[in-house]
């Protein structure tokens, strides 16, 4: 009779063998993994908490608004300083309603991929920069506040008196060509004519002295130092006021200029103009045209060039001059730190029309000189 109970009997002994398996299985699961997950679960839950309360602290301790929204933009909490801001605008406790530029930003994908956007904001009376911090881990996200009123308003209040400035210098310039003018007409209508005068009635007294070489001689040496203070005479005032420029334009006057330039110094200069010249402005034309006498004044004194050009480019939303030479060069931060009357002349007459100045140079290389005049400014 066959024992079916019995260990012998294959059936009974897989059993066994399985019971004893799966009686392993639970005592593992029971006694090792449930410990080791329910320790893991906890020490999550223990994480977030810390971060949460950590968030928490900031938020309340922190002197700006602060703001915690969810993934709609509802307004979960806010610190001392944020409930001051959102009292003093009077409006709904959620993002949208306080910052009119997120009508259609998307605070779920903020918040799941835990990214940042920033961007100024009115609000109120005050103006404020706006850094919104998507915290994925937790589901909510943060927006941080800094009140930026004082330092806009200092800006406006420099760039108001920068404009000021710009106003008085133009003035300045304005008074400081009059100047030049009046002592220009002095010069040509007074003692220029006085100094042709004296020169006819010097060639008229020839016939009246007795034949006398030493006299002759003397004669013809006022004559010529005559001439010769005339001369200069008439080109002090052509600098002061050059004719050409008043009566035909800018690129006429820099023509002039670079003839006498070239006449008087034994330089070679070159002229061009690229697109289609445009009158400017006579305020204009003349601070222009004393750049121009500036940078060659430079070219003449310091440069030891052979050659020189200047360009005048016409484009339809700005002017530009450019100024070359072949000369020694020099070190351009070195020349900008140490400053100079001719330099400091040129940025502020450039700044006075919002335009730019950009000077390439280094020793033994010459120097370029390019300046940008926006169109709209000057076009007259």
């Amino acid at each position: 009779m066959i024992d079916y109970f019995s260990i012998s009997n294959p059936v009974i002994f897989i059993v066994l063998i399985t019971f004893i398996i799966l009686s392993g299985l639970y005592i593992i699961r029971v006694y090792l993994f449930t410990p080791l997950r329910e320790k893991h679960f906890y020490e999550k839950q223990k994480l977030e908490l810390k971060n949460e309360k950590l968030l928490s602290l900031f938020a309340t301790s922190s002197p700006n608004p602060l703001f915690r929204f969810n993934a709609i933009g509802t307004i979960l909490m806010t610190n001392a300083s944020g409930q001051v801001l959102l009292d003093s605008i009077n409006t709904e406790n959620n993002m949208i309603s306080m910052f009119r530029n997120l009508n259609t930003f998307n605070f779920v994908e903020l918040i799941n991929s835990s990214g940042t956007y920033s961007f100024v904001s009115l609000i109120g009376e005050k103006s404020f920069t706006v850094l919104l911090i998507g915290l994925g881990d937790l589901g909510f996200g943060h927006a941080y506040c800094t009140d930026i009123s004082e330092r806009i308003s200092y800006e406006i209040k420099l760039k108001s008196s920068q404009e000021h400035l710009r106003e008085l210098t133009l003035r300045l310039q304005d008074a400081s060509e009059l100047m030049k003018n009046t002592i220009s007409m002095e010069l040509h209508d007074g003692v220029c004519q006085t100094l042709s005068s004296i020169k006819l009635m010097t060639g008229k007294m020839e016939t009246y002295l007795i034949p006398d070489e030493k006299a002759k001689k003397l004669l013809q040496e006022i004559l010529v130092t005559t001439d010769g203070a005339l001369n200069e005479l008439k080109s002090l005032s052509y600098h002061l006021t050059p004719k050409f420029l008043q009566e035909f334009g800018l690129i006429a006057g820099i023509q002039a200029l670079i003839m006498q330039i070239e006449v008087a110094n034994g330089l070679k200069g070159k002229f061009q103009v690229i697109g289609k010249e445009i009158r400017l402005t006579s305020k204009l034309e003349i601070n222009l045209y004393r750049i121009v006498q500036e940078l060659l004044s430079n070219i003449i004194k310091h440069a030891r060039a052979g050659f020189f050009s200047v360009q005048f480019i016409f484009e339809p939303q700005k002017v530009t001059l450019v100024v070359e030479n072949d000369g020694i060069g020099f070190n351009v931060d070195t020349k900008l730190i140490k400053g100079g009357l001719g330099l400091l002349d040129i940025s502020e007459r450039v700044a006075c029309f919002n335009g730019t100045v950009t000077i390439s140079s280094s020793e033994g290389t010459g120097t370029e000189t390019i300046i940008e005049l926006p169109i709209g400014l000057i076009h007259g």
